[in-house]
């Protein structure tokens, strides 16, 4: 799904930046010239999404996160310079090398609060807007980092978060939300109204317009298959 989003003609008219949880903020400057197109050794891309905040139970060193770095590459090698996209190591700054004792870990910002502080001064106060791609645990409205983001800049983010329900069952959500079918994926999808167009297509899912699921399911305003995304609103 992330890779239908980059590739969409769409997504440079809508967003400007992308801020991406497997990315450590310490490396920023070698994301912005890595996506712009520069050369950049693979030994310095890579602690990236290698040195964060997750590390070392999470390394991120399945393939795809690698491989959303060098699709932004990609992908702004064929825009215009004004339109390309920028991408934001989206987890606190962390250097590990200087991490000797546990006590200092406590000096390593929160992610909630770094990430408000990213989107008010990178985003907001440039004029633009941003798609991030979080973990499901910080997608609901009113805690984690959504909370964080939506208390400090005063913005309500529209949230599209997966909905991965236990085999043959979609946790009672399907009664509560007409007009919601299923995935291939079991997850639950919007059918689109006759003659509109959706922002997003694939196999998983379609997310068409900004209504909000009823029900338990009213913490985030859509569902799709994975990854869970988050949309600043227009």
């Amino acid at each position: 799904m992330l890779g239908l989003l980059l590739t969409g003609p769409r997504l440079p008219g809508v967003v400007g930046d992308i801020i991406v949880e497997w990315g450590n903020a310490l490396y920023q400057d070698t994301v912005d010239k890595f996506t712009a197109g520069q050369p950049v050794a693979d030994a310095d891309l890579r602690p990236v999404w290698r040195n964060t905040t997750q590390s070392p139970l999470e390394t991120w060193d399945a393939p795809v996160y690698e491989q959303f770095y060098r699709m932004a590459r990609a992908v702004n090698w064929t825009l215009p310079r004004g339109q390309r996209i920028r991408v934001l190591a989206g987890d606190s700054p962390l250097d590990w090398a200087k991490i000797t004792k546990p006590g200092r870990l406590r000096a390593v910002p929160p992610r909630g609060p770094f990430v408000a502080s990213l989107v008010q001064q990178q985003v907001l106060a440039r004029g633009r807007r941003a798609l991030l791609c979080y973990g499901m645990t910080g997608l609901f409205h009113g805690t984690g980092m959504t909370g964080a983001i939506e208390r400090q800049t005063g913005q309500r983010i529209y949230v599209i978060a997966d909905l991965v329900p236990l085999a043959g069952d979609p946790g009672g959500l399907a009664p509560l939300a007409p007009g919601w079918g299923h995935s291939t994926q079991g997850c639950l999808w919007q059918k689109p109204a006759p003659g509109q167009e959706p922002l997003l297509r694939g196999a998983a899912g379609i997310a068409d317009r900004r209504r909000p699921v009823p029900g338990p399911a009213r913490r985030a305003d859509r569902h799709l298959a994975r990854p869970g995304h988050l949309l600043l609103p227009r």
